[in-house]
């Protein structure tokens, strides 16, 4: 018989009590993963839990390796075959341009251009040249720091920055306004 030390009294109803013995394990955590225990997960790994959902069931998956079922159950729909392991999104996602995507195409190979030619090349120029081709379609374009950076990044390009022979940069007004943008991070 259990001892009254592990048990622990359950009320039904106002008038009526019992006794139930308490567990000693630690509740189980019911499906919710927190979001410190997400991780991103690469093209590789999830070939990998699609292969096992695909044996052992997608249940059973997700729960063994810490993943949602319904992601897990999603990865399962889509198709990685043609990706290389070590991206992390399918390609597509994200917002489109809102300016037509043959200019962002013109704009890259320009710049590609500038840097075949070894010329001192920096963000500044080309901030000015995508101004000077997407104004037309987008009048209130700014073309700001944050939008190069995107740029650069979407067509995998790096723009370096050219410091005087010291190899210093020069704090002197005069200095900054010939080299203009190339002060910054380039």
């Amino acid at each position: 018989m259990e001892t009254s030390s592990s048990l622990k009294k359950v009320r039904k109803s106002p008038r009526t009590t019992t006794r139930t013995a308490v567990s000693e394990k630690p509740p189980r955590k019911k499906g919710k993963i927190k979001a410190l225990d997400r991780k991103p997960w690469d093209i590789a790994e999830k070939r990998r839990l699609v292969a096992e959902a695909k044996e052992k069931g997608v249940r059973a998956t997700a729960r063994l390796h810490n993943v949602s079922f319904s992601t897990l159950r999603q990865w399962t729909k889509q198709d990685f075959t043609d990706l290389a392991g070590d991206k992390k999104r399918l390609p597509g996602g994200g917002r489109p341009l809102r300016y037509d995507p043959s200019i962002d195409l013109s704009l890259k190979e320009w710049v590609v251009e500038q840097l075949a030619m070894d010329k001192d090349f920096s963000r500044l120029q080309i901030r000015e040249k995508a101004k000077e081709m997407i104004r037309p379609c987008i009048p209130e374009f700014r073309a700001s720091e944050g939008w190069v950076v995107r740029f650069l990044s979407r067509h995998s390009l790096t723009v370096n920055c050219k410091y005087p022979a010291d190899g210093k940069r020069s704090t002197s007004p005069s200095v900054a306004d010939e080299q203009g943008d190339m002060l910054l991070y380039v």
